[in-house]
């Protein structure tokens, strides 16, 4: 069989190279939103078992709500809606939203002001590493 035949059978055009396979990059495929969300809550869950020391029941309530409205990352809130949300009071919300922020699991990127904007968190399913205070 003659060269120019066989690269017709396999599709190729004559006088043009057959192009590099390209290596695939499996950590920059951009993941299906179903498959990402569900991983985030699978690391998250996978993470509350060797936490010490533990989580409220509240603040990961908390989270999972954070989790499932945040986009990109960010999750907008105010410590009354959670409030209302959850069926507590403000205080509350706020103690554990701090409790998620001292685990590092919520980063706040964007301090809302009372009664006119909401703050913008980001939300992790893996703790963010304590910032080191050297000394």
């Amino acid at each position: 069989m003659n060269d120019a035949l066989r690269r017709w059978l396999a599709g190729e055009k004559a006088g043009t190279p057959s192009p590099t396979p390209r290596p695939r990059d499996r950590g920059k495929r951009k993941l299906n939103p179903v498959v990402r969300k569900v991983r985030g809550y699978a690391a998250f869950f996978g993470r509350l078992d060797s936490r010490e020391p533990r989580l409220s029941s509240g603040a990961v309530a908390l989270w999972c709500w954070l989790w499932t409205c945040e986009r990109k990352g960010h999750a907008r809130c105010t410590a009354r809606r959670l409030a209302e949300r959850f069926g507590v009071a403000p205080s509350t919300s706020k103690r554990w939203l701090a409790e998620l922020r001292t685990a590092g699991f919520v980063q706040t990127v964007r301090r809302g002001t009372p009664g006119r904007s909401a703050s913008l968190v980001r939300v992790r399913p893996t703790p963010r590493a304590p910032p080191s205070t050297g000394g």
